[in-house]
């Protein structure tokens, strides 16, 4: 099978983990370390914390934990609920 197949297979297991009723962040972090670990092999392991490391220095997602955070403040405030 090719790539786009075992792509879509992954996104199945994805969202199947999330209507199951996993963690997002769980979900999209667990799938692709079972996949990784299958394929690829304990190297995969060691890939992790690079992938990561290069996530945090990039500047356009500096913005996502404040936009998460000013969503909860909204909610909690019941501003997101007049709003909706």
């Amino acid at each position: 099978m090719g790539v786009e197949i075992w792509s879509l297979i992954m996104l199945a297991f994805i969202v199947v983990a999330i209507c199951m009723g996993l963690h997002v962040f769980l979900a999209l972090g667990a799938v692709p370390l079972l996949f990784g670990l299958i394929f690829i092999g304990p190297r995969v392991l060691n890939m992790f914390p690079v992938n990561a490391f290069g996530m945090f220095i990039n500047y356009a997602f500096v913005a996502v934990p404040l936009f998460v955070y000013m969503g909860t403040l909204m909610e909690d405030a019941g501003v997101a609920e007049k709003l909706y």
